[in-house]
């Protein structure tokens, strides 16, 4: 199983999408390793949309969903320095 890891980089309290926080989902952004991508969100329920600014972290391949539970914050750690990010992230994970 693969998932794909991205850091927020400049975000949207608002809109529930913080600054600092590392999503995860299956399914890959157009965004490579490292690199940056400004990609535009929309609310189902205001219509309102905002810009979100993501790094690329690369992807982890993992033998089971447990696993990657069990193993994530040692897996964040590893992205981020990976991609050499300064910022800190604040721990917060969402998993799309």
């Amino acid at each position: 199983m693969r998932k794909y890891l991205y850091y927020i980089k400049d975000g949207n309290d608002e809109m529930k999408i913080p600054t600092g926080e590392v999503r995860i989902q299956e399914k890959p952004l157009s965004v490579g390793k490292g690199d940056e991508v400004e990609l535009r969100h929309r609310s189902s329920k205001t219509g309102k949309s905002c810009k979100v600014t993501y790094v690329g972290l690369g992807y982890k391949d993992v033998d089971s969903e447990e696993d990657f539970e069990d193993n994530l914050k040692s897996i964040i750690k590893q992205k981020v320095n990976e991609v050499g990010l300064k910022e800190k992230t604040k721990g917060m994970v969402s998993l799309l």
